[in-house]
């Protein structure tokens, strides 16, 4: 398995601020560094390895961090898949590829509504949720379930304006083939 994101987790200069104490300017910017390597470390794992294979494994992750009831490993996961949302199967060709690539992130789709509501979980889905709903503006029962997920981050003062833009880009995205839920 790829040494997916659970490092991260621990390098979160938001997390460590909230879980260890007050962390020095330096040390924060360390960590807010670390955790962009991590990122850029893994979108090039998935240009060698393909999409279908690095989301499978973060699939794997992201199922075993929710499993623990870990929000800093689910937050982790989502946050990654955030910011290189643009890589994800940009390499593949082959229809049933894209197939297959789209099954691995609706199967993260149907995990987030489950995850921890946890203000930075919020705040990574928004707008992973909002830059992957093109691919799933047909599926009535996957834009429903963002939907319901991002009305309920609506609520949250940290993390209302991530949810009234991804539900802005969900409507954008998917205005002919939406319906009212």
């Amino acid at each position: 398995p790829i040494p997916c994101v659970p490092w991260q987790s621990q390098t979160s200069g938001q997390y460590q601020r909230r879980v260890h104490g007050e962390l020095s300017k330096d040390d924060r910017s360390d960590a807010r560094q670390f955790r962009y390597d991590g990122v850029n470390i893994m979108i090039e794992t998935n240009m060698l390895i393909g999409s279908e294979k690095y989301l499978s494994e973060v699939v794997k992750v992201l199922e075993a961090e929710q499993q623990k009831q870990s929000w800093q490993g689910v937050e982790s996961c989502l946050w990654v898949l955030s910011k290189c949302h643009s890589s994800l199967g940009r390499e593949v060709m082959d229809e049933q590829l894209k197939r297959a690539i789209n099954d691995k992130i609706k199967q993260i789709f149907t995990i987030i509504p489950t995850a921890s509501r946890h203000h930075l979980v919020c705040e990574s889905a928004c707008p992973m949720l909002a830059w992957h709903s093109w691919r799933f503006k047909n599926d009535q029962a996957v834009l429903k379930s963002m939907l319901a997920f991002l009305t309920e981050c609506l609520d949250q003062p940290k993390v209302n304006w991530e949810a009234s833009r991804a539900i802005s880009k969900i409507c954008e995205d998917c205005k002919e083939s939406m319906q009212p839920f």
